[in-house]
């Protein structure tokens, strides 16, 4: 009886102790296995939340591409119009010069030249391309364009005060409504100058309850003569590298 009695004691000891070593390895194990699927799921939703389809929503330039590139030539782009404040005349259309530089351009060589023949202040014009029906879908994009007077435009003091002005701007839907970026600002001859416009938010939009970025017809650059320049001249002005 007294070795029935202990084998059993010692059957029981061991089951308690098995029971006990199993109960506090599952409990580690699936606290560590928590713990790898939360790194998992945050690194999951990073991943996510860093897409290229995120950024792309809010037009980053990590997912824009180069559309309009003049490597080669012009790429359908033509003077669109030309206008000027109340009392300037515009710029004569017919006297504006579009044509394909292949020395200059940013980053490789090919660039559209504009030679503006600007006589005031005040005076605007636009170079644009024409996309056929139902155009392009832009809804949340950004898009991007590099700038740079070659020579002209007012002197280098007076560009400095009164800078040249760029923007960017589209035309949308069947009714073309016209929307554009603020202008920025061309203080420098010889320098590149970036510049944008977010589709979401235009600065200026002609019809709010028509403009569609979804029907993108037209896409284009306005060159202008600063309101306060003094010395507005003939420009040669290029334009490069448009992405979206």
């Amino acid at each position: 009886m007294r070795v029935e009695t202990s084998l059993v004691c010692a059957l029981l000891i061991t089951v308690a102790v098995g029971c006990g070593d199993k109960g506090s390895g599952d409990g580690d194990d699936t606290g560590g296995s928590a713990s790898q699927a939360g790194s998992s799921t945050s690194a999951g939703t990073s991943s996510a939340g860093t897409s290229s389809a995120g950024t792309s929503a809010g037009g980053s330039a990590s997912t824009a591409m180069p559309v309009y590139t003049f490597d080669t030539d012009i790429q359908g782009f033509k003077v669109q119009d030309s206008s000027g404040a109340t009392g300037v005349d515009p710029v004569p259309k017919g006297d504006i010069m579009l044509s394909f530089n292949a020395d200059d351009g940013t980053p490789d060589p090919g660039a559209l030249q504009l030679d503006i023949p600007y006589s005031a202040a005040s005076q605007y014009v636009s170079a644009g391309v024409n996309i056929d029906p139902p155009g392009v879908d832009l809804t949340g994009k950004t898009i991007k364009a590099m700038v740079k007077i070659v020579s002209g435009y007012g002197t280098e003091e007076d560009l400095m005060t009164a800078p040249a002005n760029a923007k960017l701007y589209v035309k949308t839907g069947a009714n073309y409504v016209y929307a554009s970026a603020s202008v920025a600002n061309v203080t420098s001859i010889g320098t590149w100058t970036a510049i944008d416009f977010n589709t979401r938010f235009p600065d200026y939009n002609a019809d709010k309850n028509a403009y569609d970025p979804s029907q993108v017809l037209e896409i284009g650059v306005q060159f202008d003569t600063n309101s306060a320049s003094t010395t507005a001249a003939p420009a040669v002005v290029l334009l490069d590298n448009i992405s979206y």
